[in-house]
């Protein structure tokens, strides 16, 4: 159900809300695994990187979740969000989580989250929580920011018993932007070497 050719897959978490919708709908496969390159001199290669190819298929055997070497890609973290056994809102200070496992209770599991305002973590907690198979629980944050300057989130990660991440998600904060008053001085830029400072009346 997905093609991870390129900047992809983008399409799996669409796909994954589909599955979790309909009970009849039972998921899909992405294609595929790793990229396939042949490694010459150090160097993976692919079609068109050989003088003596009378034909070839350019780089369409690069279409993997991972590369070659197995290194991650953009699109192995975006199937992993996708994938992530929990899904959670957040609004008015109140996290509600919720467990897409059929059978497994979050029993033993730590769920973390991170509110950030402009960048800067306010509010770091572990919680230990019983959330039953597709069900929901509820808690309340100290931290709920109504204003930023440049944005703020939470982030959501869950930790299986024996301390790996099972996956961490993320999702922006509807807090109020608040607009800074305009400098009075302009900037001023001096150059030195290879680096250029700038420099502002609140900066």
């Amino acid at each position: 159900f997905s093609h991870a050719m390129g900047n992809g897959p983008g399409d799996v978490w669409q796909y994954m809300d589909l599955v979790y919708k309909y009970p009849q709908y039972a998921g899909g496969c992405i294609w595929e695994w790793c990229d396939h390159t042949v490694v010459e001199d150090g160097v993976q290669k692919y079609g068109g990187d050989w003088a003596s190819e009378p034909t070839n298929d350019n780089n369409f055997c690069c279409d993997g979740l991972v590369f070659a070497n197995r290194e991650f890609k953009a699109g192995s973290l975006e199937a992993k969000a996708a994938y992530a056994p929990f899904r959670f809102t957040f609004k008015n200070g109140k996290l509600k989580i919720t467990n897409l496992y059929d059978f497994l209770s979050f029993e033993g599991f730590t769920v973390n989250y991170k509110i950030k305002v402009d960048g800067i973590t306010v509010e770091d907690k572990d919680l230990s929580l019983i959330v039953k198979a597709k069900k929901s629980v509820t808690v309340t944050t100290d931290a709920n920011p109504n204003s930023c300057y440049d944005g703020a989130s939470i982030d959501v990660t869950l930790i299986a018993p024996d301390g790996e991440e099972v996956a961490t998600l993320s999702q922006k904060i509807n807090a109020k932007i608040i607009k800074t008053e305009k400098c009075n001085v302009p900037a001023t830029l001096e150059e030195n070497g290879i680096y250029v400072y700038v420099k502002g009346e609140v900066f």
